[in-house]
């Protein structure tokens, strides 16, 4: 390539009428590839005109007046160019989009202009249409220049046939709302190697039963859904790289797709989660990055019975959690997590089996670092959290003390079966406690800072020389003491300890071997090195015995959002009266009694009635009442519950945090505002 140019020269050439036909004339016969940007007069805006930058296609960009090589002839002398001997590159473009002087896009095939015209994704359209009818193989265009989408253009959108590539060189910008930009379904074979899309697009690429799709590198900033969704049977899927920003809810999202692989997701500021995988089978992830993800959903979230997924890594700051693993989603593995802060917690598994998170570090969150419980919604036996891993973590929190809102390294909790926390460190971990177990067949063991139980003990003279109560109230464990001295006495000094069931509980005793005479510190922390040996446990006892729920009783409702109850405004006796957040004061209007369910009140529908009155919840249009009540649902979600009212669940109105603020029904979002904690008098 040469790196002279003679200004006067090209000034003159650009100025004929015929070096511009003799261009467009040879274009598809060269390889547009083989110019990168150089066709177009606004190309320059994609480069510095230096030659330095590495650009978006596989050549540098150049100010598209240097003198490139193609395919071994200067661009000043195309004009003169054999087009019958012209090296072309393997993966040249059938048809190349560009746009001239006065904006007018223009699409040029092999046999001349195919279409031209104001609107960019109408001329592209064209020139998708252009391709051949009943290929087999790839064809390619390239949408050489940048460009506009406005909302009134009559083409908004491009459809993807099978065999078809679209390699979008410079950046499409979106002007007020437009649907999908690229979109397929039922189409196979389909590449598009580049994309940048910046405005509100509903989405830059829409997938439905497609099959053999790769997309390559995308930025993609200010759509209003997602970044991509792909969904309806979709199967072999490659996605290389995308970096997202601003968009209005998920960045990258699959529903009901087989074999996908994924390269690096990066989001900054996501609506929602920066990848999102539902029913997604057989899929390997490299990395997924996310800063501040605004709603409830973690930065990398499987959900709906996912099956053998992989992901190296996962960074994650801010928002409301770095992962969530739930509903029904098997066989997973995570290499590494870097999760700092999260509103809720740092990863949550709900009703999951053979998880396995392989390290990394989880720190500084609002709630347990890894937050694990069954959500007993369906009363069946597969919600159980089943084959869990947990290892080489460290979780803690470095905040100063009054900031500190980690309540638990790690809290499992509802239906557990052989899940296994090991090696991790979770010194600092949390304010509650370190490592909160919820099923006898979790094994604990090798954790730095915690374990089954872990604290101090002095030992003392006499017989028994010291008695920690109640380290567990499993029967069926097999434990083990790890334990070291605080301060070594000055004499010779030995201990010996062992366990001792005491009918309700498992107590750790201690009596002297050697006795210093002295009082000794002992800090110890009590392993569960392996489960019960080869036993088979009753699911369904296990389900029965730990998936909390509210059973028929008095309670007060709390706001999980606002720390406020449920009350009837003003205790009022009246069938109609409001039904209102308020302080609680202890009062009748204040306590509601939980009633129905029948033989399975874990499942069916309950009345809630205001114990001052005898009228029970209800609603009017979609305000929250007393009155001749109806039945409702409790699911449980997380530490509390939603009141669902059918489609609807009952919200504190705007998730305002004032006294007196109205209960609405409002669509399932996740937020704390929808969540009520059953506290039983």
């Amino acid at each position: 390539m040469s790196d002279e140019y003679d200004s006067e020269q090209h000034d003159a050439q650009t100025e004929s009428s015929d070096f511009a036909l003799s261009r467009r004339e040879v274009m598809s016969a060269v390889g547009s590839v083989s110019f990168g940007g150089a066709f177009a007069g606004s190309a320059s805006a994609q480069g510095n005109g230096e030659g330095g930058g590495s650009g978006v296609g596989n050549q540098p960009w150049y100010e598209w007046v240097a003198d490139v090589d193609a395919g071994g002839n200067g661009l000043q002398n195309l004009g003169g160019v054999e087009v019958d001997h012209v090296n072309t590159p393997a993966r040249a473009a059938e048809v190349v989009v560009w746009r001239d002087d006065d904006g007018t896009y223009h699409a040029d095939g092999e046999a001349g202009v195919v279409a031209s015209g104001e609107e960019l994704m109408g001329v592209v359209q064209a020139a998708v249409d252009s391709l051949s009818d009943d290929r087999s193989v790839k064809e390619r265009v390239l949408v050489a220049d940048s460009g506009t989408v406005r909302a009134d253009d009559e083409v908004t959108g491009v459809d993807l046939p099978s065999h078809t590539v679209v390699d979008v060189a410079g950046t499409i910008t979106v002007e007020g709302e437009a649907g999908d930009l690229f979109s397929a379904t039922g189409a196979e074979n389909i590449e598009i190697p580049r994309l940048t899309v910046e405005g509100p697009a509903s989405r830059a690429v829409f997938l439905d039963d497609c099959s053999e799709v790769r997309l390559g590198r995308l930025w993609i900033e200010g759509v209003t859904v997602q970044g991509v969704r792909i969904q309806g049977g979709t199967e072999d899927v490659q996605i290389e790289t995308v970096y997202l920003e601003e968009t209005g809810h998920h960045g990258v999202e699959t529903y009901d797709v087989t074999r996908i692989q994924i390269g690096q997701v990066i989001g900054v500021d996501p609506g929602s989660s920066v990848v999102l995988l539902n029913q997604t089978f057989d899929a390997t992830v490299g990395q997924v990055v996310g800063e501040n993800p605004k709603f409830d959903y973690a930065t990398f979230r499987l959900a709906n019975g996912c099956r053998n997924v992989t992901c190296g890594r996962v960074v994650s700051r801010g928002g409301v959690r770095g992962v969530s693993i739930i509903t029904g989603t098997r066989d997973v593995t995570v290499g590494e997590v870097n999760i700092h802060g999260g509103r809720k917690a740092g990863m949550l598994l709900v009703d999951v089996r053979n998880i396995n998170i392989l390290g990394g570090v989880i720190k500084n969150v609002d709630g347990p670092g890894v937050n694990i419980w069954s959500l007993g919604l369906q009363g069946t036996t597969s919600e159980i959290n089943e084959g869990i891993t947990l290892s080489n973590l460290r979780i803690t929190d470095e905040r100063p003390d009054g900031e500190r809102k980690q309540t638990w390294a790690i809290s499992e909790d509802g239906a557990c079966l052989n899940n296994r926390f090991i090696d991790n460190d979770v010194r600092g971990g949390g304010t509650e406690g370190l490592i909160d177990v919820g099923s006898e067949t979790t094994v604990v063991d090798r954790n730095s800072g915690g374990g089954l139980d872990s604290g101090t003990v002095t030992i003392t003279s006499g017989s028994p020389a010291a008695r920690v109560e109640g380290v567990t109230a499993d029967e069926l464990s097999s434990l083990q003491l790890r334990a070291q001295p605080l301060d070594a006495p000055d004499a010779a000094f030995a201990w010996e300890n062992y366990f001792e069931w005491t009918g309700d509980q498992w107590d750790l005793v201690f009596e002297w071997r050697t006795d210093p005479e002295q009082s000794l510190t002992l800090e110890y922390i009590v392993d569960r090195p392996q489960a019960t040996t080869d036993r088979e446990f009753d699911r369904e006892e296990i389900w029965d015995e730990s998936v909390a729920t509210v059973e028929p009783g008095t309670y007060r409702i709390v706001n999980a959002n606002s720390g406020k109850v449920l009350e009837v405004a003003n205790g009022s006796m009246s069938v109609g009266a409001n039904v209102q957040q308020g302080t609680w004061n202890d009062e009748p209007s204040q306590r509601w009694t939980v009633t129905g369910g029948g033989e399975d009140w874990r499942v069916t529908a309950r009345r809630i009635e205001a114990e001052h009155s005898g009228l029970a919840l209800d609603e009017s249009g979609e305000n929250a009442v007393q009155g001749p009540g109806r039945e409702f649902t409790l699911e449980r979600y997380e530490n509390g519950h939603q009141i669902k009212t059918g489609d609807g669940r009952f919200q504190v109105a705007d998730a305002s945090m004032e006294d007196g603020a109205n209960v609405v029904e409002g669509a399932w979002e996740g937020n704390a505002n929808q969540i009520w904690l059953f506290e039983r008098l």
